[in-house]
């Protein structure tokens, strides 16, 4: 009765939303924080700007989805409570019918006891032939047993099998990643290669260009100075400048060489490049030799599943004549079943085991009977 009135009490007491809601918070915190340090990690450890409106609607998402859970499993689970208040009440409501029904099982089984004593002396008189029967029924269950642990040993052999297969097929994936990626590899390596060969072909052009400019700079300078010597004391601003541009034409010379040293280091750059080919094609050679060696592995591992498939059928074999015999066995048991038709009226009435059973059912009677009463 008391636990009644706590499950009524519990299924009308209002929903604790300040509980939902805490618990609510406490989720959007944690989960909100995990998820801004990896949307905003370069915000909050690096040179990029706080987004606070995104970290706020981070937050504010697992609330409203924690908080509206958490108030649908609490309907359901006060649902639950009122079906279950329900059934409890559907079962006082029968339990007057469940003690009649006692009553009149403890009768029923009290007469069933009665009629087991009566042929349980009977029954005595079959004992030796039982006993015989349980002998054989012994080497039955025996030679059954001698089946089940041969049984059990072609499990293990199936399962090896069955592992050899998952190796095959683990090792053709592993080959077939490998190839797959020494192809992308090649396709990426490809194209690197040549975008750098455009590069390179642009860079050299373009060094070879500023070189003569810097040449024909030069030599405009030197002109502008023997000019500006022939002008005189007019000339000096002019000498001045034609300085200035042939500083600035050797300037453009020396970075012409620059590039052009530059340019020799991509070159060594281009003989790294190739070495990569190379040994990317040493990685291919390797693939294939590693399908070969795969392709034979599969064969030996086939010819071993095949090998387990035969030790299988065999012991299939021996156990299907074991069960022959154990079917022989079972001929011979049902031969001696026949010779006690002739005790059977008196066999069906009871035995010392019914009335076992009789006084056990009518204790579980009483201890029901006490336990609505």
């Amino acid at each position: 009765m008391a636990a009644e009135q706590t499950m009524e009490h519990v299924a009308h007491q209002p929903i604790a939303f300040g509980a939902i809601f805490f618990r609510a918070f406490k989720f959007s915190i944690i989960i909100g924080t995990v998820l801004n340090l990896i949307n905003q990690w370069n915000a909050i450890f690096g040179p990029e700007n706080l987004a606070v409106l995104p970290m706020f609607l981070t937050h504010l998402v697992p609330f409203f989805v924690s908080s509206y859970s958490s108030y649908l499993g609490e309907i359901a689970c006060r649902k639950r409570q009122d079906e279950n208040y329900e059934r409890v009440q559907v079962l006082k409501a029968r339990e007057g019918e469940l003690a009649q029904t006692s009553a009149q099982m403890l009768q029923f089984t009290q007469t069933l006891v009665a009629n087991a004593t009566n042929v349980n002396a009977a029954s005595k008189k079959r004992v030796p032939f039982i006993e015989s029967l349980v002998g054989i029924m012994a080497d039955s269950i025996d030679q059954s047993r001698n089946s089940c642990a041969e049984l059990t040993d072609s499990r293990t052999h199936v399962a090896q099998l069955r592992d050899m297969f998952a190796t095959i097929n683990q090792h053709i994936s592993s080959l077939v990643h490998e190839i797959s990626d020494n192809a992308q590899r090649t396709d990426s390596l490809k194209r690197e290669t040549a975008d750098f060969l455009k590069d390179f072909n642009q860079v050299v052009s373009m060094a070879d260009t500023i070189r003569q400019l810097s040449e024909n700079t030069n030599l405009l300078a030197l002109n502008a100075s023997i000019e500006a010597a022939r002008a005189g004391e007019f000339g000096r601003g002019f000498a001045v400048v034609a300085e200035e541009v042939k500083t600035l034409a050797n300037a453009s010379k020396d970075n012409a060489n620059e590039i052009d040293n530059v340019c020799q280091q991509l070159k060594v750059k281009q003989g790294e490049i190739e070495q990569k080919f190379e040994s990317l094609s040493q990685s291919l050679s390797q693939s294939m030799d590693l399908s070969t060696s795969g392709q034979s592995n599969l064969s030996g591992q086939m010819d071993s599943a095949v090998e387990a498939v035969e030790i299988i059928n065999t012991h299939l074999d021996h156990i299907i004549s074991q069960n022959e015999a154990a079917c022989d066995k079972f001929g011979e048991v049902a031969e001696q079943i026949d010779m006690m038709k002739a005790d059977a009226e008196k066999a069906v009435q009871g035995s010392a085991n019914n009335i076992q059973i009789g006084k056990d059912v009518i204790e579980l009677i009483n201890k029901v009977s006490k336990i609505f009463n």
